[in-house]
């Protein structure tokens, strides 16, 4: 059973791998270090009650995270850009500059394929 969801998601990636061509003008965007807006759009477009990744960090804990900072803001606590955008930009620029450590297994994931009645 693993083995054929092992294929049918290789399948799925490898018919629109070569598909995909970025315009001149997405490859210059891309060159631009993350910024504070694409994060914070990022996480307002994010799906509520999607499953957590394998560190068990939800989009709902950095959206709330974000929605407590910009209270903080709103009521004059704090003046700044709000610390959660500014550390998932460091950590999302970091990466794309100097890629991720060996062992840290960032990109690996965990699926867990559910039998249907009549699969």
């Amino acid at each position: 059973m693993a083995e054929h969801g092992k294929e049918y998601h290789e399948q799925l990636q490898e018919a629109v791998r070569n598909k995909l061509v970025l315009t001149e003008e997405q490859k210059e965007t891309m060159k631009n270090p993350i910024s504070h807006h694409e994060i914070e759009r990022a996480l307002k477009l994010s799906e509520n009650n999607k499953a957590a990744s394998i560190d068990r960090l939800t989009y709902e804990l950095w959206k709330q995270l974000l929605k407590d900072e910009y209270h903080k803001i709103k009521t004059q606590v704090i003046q700044e850009t709000p610390k959660v955008l500014e550390i998932l930009k460091v950590l999302f620029n970091d990466i794309e500059e100097y890629g991720t450590n060996n062992g840290s297994n960032l990109a690996e994931g965990w699926l867990c394929l559910i039998y249907k009645k009549g699969d």
